[in-house]
């Protein structure tokens, strides 16, 4: 459970948390403005992580509905796996799946890039929240887990509860799995 407080948010750290604070750390230093930035940890031993101000969770659903949000999205991961291709972890660190070291095609990846965890402000996304399952990857596995939860792969039920679209996605026939009348 974390605790928000201010612009800071406190988590409990986990046994992979050294390897996210040295990614976090790399991404301040290589000017990367949308990662939280690792403050210490508290009298409790939670993390301490700067909390970017905007709307998150399942408000962010619908921002990237329209083609510009869904580009703004598309862009955020881009350079986020544009900042951290140079990163190579310290020896010794674990990531949450246990990986330790990237290989040559992989990147750290978040491994949760979905519009739950991007923070906006109006229509500009200036922060990614929830870096725990942050380890080792190809790029494609970020991009293709964004993908399943931002473009209208499901019914149109779940696009308009789930999704957040304002109506049922037109257009995209091949890719919805509605059953459609016949003619």
């Amino acid at each position: 459970m974390h605790l928000r407080l201010g612009d800071t948010v406190r988590r409990p750290t986990h046994p992979w948390t050294p390897a996210v604070h040295a990614l976090l750390r790399y991404l301040e230093e290589v000017g990367f403005p949308h990662s939280p930035r690792v403050l210490g940890t508290d009298q409790e031993g939670r993390e301490i992580l700067t909390y970017p101000d905007g709307e998150s969770g399942p408000r962010s659903r619908a921002k990237v509905v329209e083609d510009p949000g869904l580009t703004a999205f598309a862009r955020l991961l881009r350079d986020y796996h544009d900042a951290v291709a140079g990163f190579r972890p310290p020896q010794g660190l674990r990531w949450s799946g246990g990986e330790a070291e990237p290989r040559d095609d992989e990147v750290i990846c978040h491994e949760d890039f979905g519009p739950w965890n991007i923070v906006w402000r109006g229509e500009h996304p200036v922060g990614i929240l929830v870096w725990d399952y942050a380890r080792p990857r190809p790029r494609l596995h970020d991009i293709a887990y964004a993908l399943e939860y931002v473009a209208p792969f499901r019914d149109d039920a779940e696009c308009l509860r789930w999704l957040r679209y304002p109506t049922p996605p037109t257009g995209v026939t091949a890719w919805s799995f509605s059953p459609r009348p016949t003619a």
